[in-house]
């Protein structure tokens, strides 16, 4: 039996995104064995592969800011295991530990060389159902849907009111990303990382995957 398909994705500020799944595999065919395909426990520890594995998504950080994440990582971790790897954006609001979330991001506002877009590059890996790569393409998109949002919060508060904005597109394309999902069987990706992926191929500027063109 043939799959259904997916046409279109409509974003929250009306741009429309087409032909999700032909996107989504060109950036697979030449990004997803780089950070997607890297097998990572979903424990509560951070190692030294899950810190350099951020640089395969542009993280940037060199030897400096990788010594800065390795020497302030217990604080993050002793609220990483409070957060089940079972827990999903998708689940009921009340079921989602915010409060813990916004805690751990906030734990990496004391750690230099890694702010947001950092963090949520190796926190995706340990939690990916929960916790979307929060880079500056994705947190300028925001910015445009909510521009009197104050995005000048520190690492912590942001992060919960960008994942809670993020989480309202997710409740609402969800349908159409479970569709994309299981087409996805040899390149598996959580709903999470399909949207994020689909609001960054849409919305960078250089067009990497919308078209083809290759980075």
């Amino acid at each position: 039996m043939e799959r259904p398909s997916v046409d279109v994705i409509h974003l929250r500020d009306g741009r429309l995104i087409e032909d999700p799944l032909g996107k989504l595999r060109r950036f697979c065919d030449s990004e997803y064995a780089l950070y997607d395909a890297v097998d990572t426990p979903q424990d509560d520890t951070l190692t030294v592969n899950d810190i350099v594995l951020s640089v395969a998504v542009n993280s940037r950080l060199d030897a400096k800011g990788l010594s800065s994440v390795w020497q302030g990582k217990a604080s993050v971790e002793q609220h990483l295991r409070l957060i089940s790897p079972a827990v999903s954006l998708t689940d009921p609001e009340d079921a989602i530990p915010w409060d813990t979330i916004v805690r751990m991001f906030e734990e990496f506002e004391h750690i230099k060389y890694a702010k947001l877009a950092v963090a949520s590059k190796i926190l995706h890996k340990k939690r990916p159902a929960l916790i979307p790569m929060m880079d500056d393409v994705v947190r300028k998109y925001y910015e445009g849907v909510y521009p009197s949002f104050p995005w000048s919060w520190k690492c912590g508060p942001l992060s919960g009111q960008l994942m809670r904005h993020f989480r309202e597109d997710l409740l609402v394309a969800r349908p159409q990303l479970e569709t994309l999902a299981a087409s996805q069987v040899d390149t598996p990706l959580t709903l999470v990382r399909l949207l994020e992926l689909l609001i960054w191929v849409e919305t960078e500027p250089r067009g990497y995957y919308r078209t083809g063109l290759q980075p």
